[in-house]
């Protein structure tokens, strides 16, 4: 499990300094800090980034504008440009990258906590538009759940994922050292899931096949990382089709 990454990206000393101090005060994980493109691009390849707050006029021929670019060319992260620049050209470039926001130098602490804030609340709706409302408090990103776990976004990748349990109104995803209860139902999550990844063992249960160790028939059981997972008649013979397509 791990924490809502931000990568910054600022060559000022003193402004990447301050930056970390806040990421690390809102209960955020600092993917590092780099002053330069070269720097930059080998930490979202190695942290794989959630946000990424980034200057502009940063040290190199490279700016942060065209750094954008590049990494918007091999992966979807939000970028949230912080600079001191207020031209009309370089806010017209900025604005066709399509940030998330635009916040000026010297920035107000409180001013970039509601923008960062603000970007993860639209990532939200972006994601989940269509999905019932009950979802608000967790945000679907393509391989992870993010849940909201009082005031920290907590990173769920969905190969972690164990099982997921419904009772009544309210899903319990079940990691290897944490459990997480959602109001969602299994349906809406099972079409949030990688297709085929997650199967229906029972119409409480759903099961990460990557996990299962092995199944007892008789007793109709599927065992889950030393959890024993409910199989039903009516999924049985589904999950060992959808097993023998897998494997």
């Amino acid at each position: 499990m791990s924490k809502f990454k931000i990568l910054i990206v600022e060559d000022e000393p003193l402004y990447a300094s301050n930056l970390e101090m806040l990421v690390e005060e809102l209960g955020y994980d600092c993917a590092g800090v780099a002053d330069n493109a070269e720097d930059a691009l080998h930490k979202v390849a190695k942290h794989a980034p959630d946000l990424i707050l980034m200057d502009i006029n940063i040290a190199g021929k490279t700016d942060g504008i065209a750094l954008a670019e590049q990494i918007n060319q091999k992966e979807t992260v939000p970028i949230i440009f912080i600079t001191s620049l207020r031209d009309d050209e370089t806010y017209g470039r900025a604005k066709a990258i399509r940030p998330y926001a635009f916040v000026g130098k010297p920035f107000n602490e409180m001013d970039l906590q509601r923008t960062i804030e603000l970007a993860v609340s639209r990532l939200s709706d972006s994601e989940d538009e269509g999905t019932s409302k009950t979802w608000s408090q967790d945000i679907l990103f393509k391989n992870c759940f993010f849940i909201k776990v009082r005031q920290q976004l907590i990173k769920v990748p969905f190969e972690e994922i164990l099982f997921i349990e419904v009772e009544k109104h309210y899903s319990t995803i079940t990691t290897g050292n944490k459990n997480f209860v959602v109001r969602m139902s299994l349906n809406d999550l099972l079409q949030k899931l990688p297709s085929g990844k997650f199967l229906r063992t029972h119409r409480s249960y759903l099961v990460n096949a990557s996990k299962i160790e092995s199944f007892d028939l008789a007793d109709s059981v599927v065992f889950v990382s030393g959890h024993s997972i409910a199989l039903s008649r009516g999924y049985k013979n589904q999950v060992l089709e959808q097993l023998s397509y897998l494997l």
